[in-house]
């Protein structure tokens, strides 16, 4: 099988769909808005349409705005913002899934700080990754075929720096890039951990939120007991306030 034919095998990308899925469980079901960049193809929006997420899809290319316009079963809003320079402000979407998509080693650095910023819950970036067995044993003829190639360590240690979040990692396709079609076969090689060694890597950061909080200041002992003092005494009848008879105050204090 040739390598595109491998890149779009049917059981490779039910196994990405199935990590992505993994990945989105802690804010799906609550109707989030969610960004996704580079979203080349339109395989991650049933996804996003079983976790009822509120999804945007910037495109670079004509092309693929075309078929994700063609996509009517999803409502989508449709975006040509470049995923190094985002037109969204900051957190205006609670999740932004990454697709990495460039060979530029500096570039996706600004891509990952863009999802970032724009996201208020976490970021989640997919993409193909060189540390993985099948590509370390793969030809550099046929690594021509896939998407860029990106250190799995240098994604989670970009995120570990600057990220104000917990990251984790996950991976699937580890031995091959075409999964068998036998039931418990396809088990094993669709299989996701918890370190992203796999040909098809996610990290994912969710950041931490501000937990709510009294201004208050604790106290740890009751306030003293304040000294007896002479009160102003007033009647409706008076027009002013009248001093207190201090004969007689100072006669019952003794």
């Amino acid at each position: 099988m040739k390598g595109k034919e491998i890149a779009t095998c049917p059981a490779a990308d039910a196994a990405k769909r199935r990590l992505l899925r993994h990945s989105l469980e802690a804010w799906s079901g609550k109707g989030f808005s969610l960004l996704e960049i580079n979203g080349a193809r339109c395989d991650f929006l049933p996804v996003f349409a079983e976790s009822a997420f509120d999804v945007t899809v910037t495109a670079a290319s004509p092309e693929v705005r075309d078929a994700l316009a063609s996509q009517r079963e999803y409502a989508v809003t449709i975006s040509a913002d470049h995923d190094d320079d985002l037109s969204f402000e900051d957190e205006s979407f609670d999740v932004a899934v990454l697709h990495l998509a460039t060979r530029d080693p500096a570039r996706p650095r600004k891509s990952m700080d863009e999802a970032s910023r724009v996201a208020k819950r976490g970021v989640v970036v997919c993409f193909w990754n060189s540390l993985s067995l099948p590509f370390l044993l793969m030809s550099p003829e046929r690594k021509k075929h896939f998407s860029p190639l990106h250190n799995a360590l240098g994604v989670w240690r970009h995120f570990k720096a600057n990220a104000s979040g917990a990251v984790s990692g996950a991976g699937t396709l580890f031995f091959s890039l075409n999964p068998p079609t036998a039931p418990l076969l396809a088990r094993c090689f669709g299989w996701y951990a918890s370190l992203p060694f796999g040909a098809w890597s996610v990290v994912t950061m969710a950041k931490d939120r501000a937990r709510p909080g009294t201004g208050l200041p604790l106290r740890f002992s009751p306030p003293p007991l304040h000294p007896l003092e002479p009160a102003m005494e007033f009647s409706k009848r008076q027009r002013a306030f009248s001093p207190p008879d201090t004969t007689t105050f100072r006669n019952q204090s003794s």
